[in-house]
């Protein structure tokens, strides 16, 4: 399911990048949209499968807070919460203005939680941190590309092509997520840790 929703998403976008308006909402770049919301979507997966994998464990804690982050990127997906950042001073440093400010939060948000992630079994750990990775590389690497091309070139193929990039990643990192977690989550009490 997860690889065709991708595989859908990506035929409309491909098929409003060739045709153009009046179907512009299908593009992966644009907000308030169908990827938008499967990306939420993910985000939400992703925390509920938390939540679960704390009712399977002595200490549920970290599991909920790690719940409560993926729900609000979930949130954040559909409000557009970060991008009413991208006016902020100094905002085209990293091309957006969130991009900064998104980062020491991350930050201050995931050092409560590096405990809990130590603790975690080391194969669901390194999944994770690849997930977090593939999310990360689109949503700052690839979405910084993309506003510098945007600001050198406007909206264009081009810059329609880096954002498909982008937003694949970000859709792809979460998807992973998911994956991993349910594998955890289904896996027997006596086979997991933490």
């Amino acid at each position: 399911m997860l690889v065709a929703a991708l595989v859908v998403l990506n035929v409309g976008n491909l098929l409003t990048i060739a045709e153009g308006p009046p179907a512009d909402w299908l593009l992966l770049s644009s907000e308030s949209n169908p990827s938008t919301w499967w990306n939420s979507l993910l985000y939400l997966f992703v925390g509920l499968l938390l939540f679960a994998g704390g009712e399977r464990v002595a200490d549920p804690r970290g599991w909920r807070a790690a719940a409560v982050v993926a729900c609000f990127l979930s949130l954040d997906e559909v409000a557009l919460i970060h991008e009413s950042y991208d006016d902020l001073p100094g905002g085209h440093l990293l091309a957006f203005g969130w991009v900064i400010p998104g980062a020491v939060i991350a930050v201050l948000v995931c050092l409560p939680l590096y405990g809990w992630f130590r603790g975690l079994d080391r194969g669901l750990r390194r999944e994770l941190v690849g997930a977090a990775f593939v999310v990360l590389l689109g949503a700052v690497g690839f979405e910084t590309l993309a506003g510098y091309y945007h600001d050198d070139h406007g909206s264009s193929r081009g810059y329609e092509a880096i954002s498909t990039v982008e937003e694949n990643l970000e859709m792809g990192g979460a998807s992973l997520a998911v994956l991993s977690l349910v594998r955890w989550v289904r896996r027997p009490a006596d086979d997991r840790q933490h």
